[in-house]
């Protein structure tokens, strides 16, 4: 089958183009020397393998499986007052044992909001020392972009597609664990 004119004339001009611009191609893309005033960080990893973001993580750790601990100390406490409460049942008129049942169920509700508060309140802690490290280290952040002439970081999260050359969060963790340490009130 053959093609009409017009589209074997376009083809012969593309064609003749490509061929022309093979000379072009050897010489390859133009490379940037200069590096773009723009890099990325990868915050999660700053905070969780710098010293000072290990040493929170450590502590909430800690004051978590204590919480932990607690609540399963208090469950065993109360699995075995409800079950003597269960065998006061077979002895006790009906009106008494309600009254006994209904005071437990609200010990039980009073101590279920009392470690509830104790669980946000550790979750709220954390997010304020989250906080504290970051206004801690933007400083540091700061220098290091002013040095590189770094504009603006992108969160590494948040891009599709990047060189490892851009990601300046390496250095970033040297140069907090080296300025604040483990401690985010500066003591060393």
């Amino acid at each position: 089958m053959e093609k009409p004119a017009g589209i074997r004339s376009i083809l012969i001009l593309v064609f003749g183009l490509l061929l022309s611009a093979g000379g072009a191609s050897s010489q390859g893309f133009p490379v940037y020397k200069e590096s773009l005033p723009v890099a990325s960080l990868n915050s999660e990893r700053l905070f969780s393998e710098s010293l000072a973001g290990k040493a929170i993580l450590e502590a909430s750790r800690e004051k978590t499986v204590t919480l932990s601990e607690e609540n399963r100390r208090i469950e065993s406490e109360l699995e075995q007052e409800e079950r003597e409460l269960t065998e006061k049942r077979k002895t006790l008129p009906a009106a008494e044992f309600q009254a006994l049942a209904d005071a437990f169920d609200e010990k039980v509700v009073k101590i279920r909001r009392t470690q509830n508060a104790k669980g946000s309140a550790l979750s709220q802690e954390l997010e304020a020392a989250r906080r504290e490290f970051s206004n801690r280290v933007r400083p540091i952040l700061l220098q290091l972009m002013s040095e590189r002439g770094i504009i603006f970081v992108l969160n590494e999260q948040a891009i599709a597609l990047a060189v490892s050359s851009g990601d300046i969060t390496d250095d970033a963790l040297k140069r907090i664990d080296n300025e604040i340490g483990a401690t985010l009130n500066g003591d060393k």
